[in-house]
């Protein structure tokens, strides 16, 4: 199953709504969908500080899904800068 072809395709995992804001119980696919998709980077911290799952483990081994190039690299971006937050810290990063 390719996950990131679901949360972009629009086959929400759980929770659906508003991607800014995924409902109560929302997978963590969901929830960096929402992240990747926050307007700016202060949105991005915003949603961070309020989801700190997504600086785990296995938040990060879901970002290394990817069928196409295209989805790679958007994907390597964001694994990228969720790196930094964890290794700096998310309260000190630009994110």
């Amino acid at each position: 199953m390719n996950f990131w072809k679901q949360a972009f395709g629009g086959e929400k995992t759980g929770g659906g709504g508003n991607s800014a804001k995924p409902a109560p119980g929302a997978s963590l696919i969901d929830k960096l969908h929402a992240f990747m998709t926050a307007q700016g980077l202060p949105a991005m911290k915003a949603y961070l500080t309020e989801h700190p799952e997504l600086l785990s483990a296995q938040a990060d081994e879901l970002l290394t899904h990817a069928e196409d190039q295209k989805t790679k690299n958007v994907l390597e971006q964001h694994r990228r800068l969720l790196g930094l937050c964890r290794k700096i810290g998310h309260r000190r990063s630009v994110c």
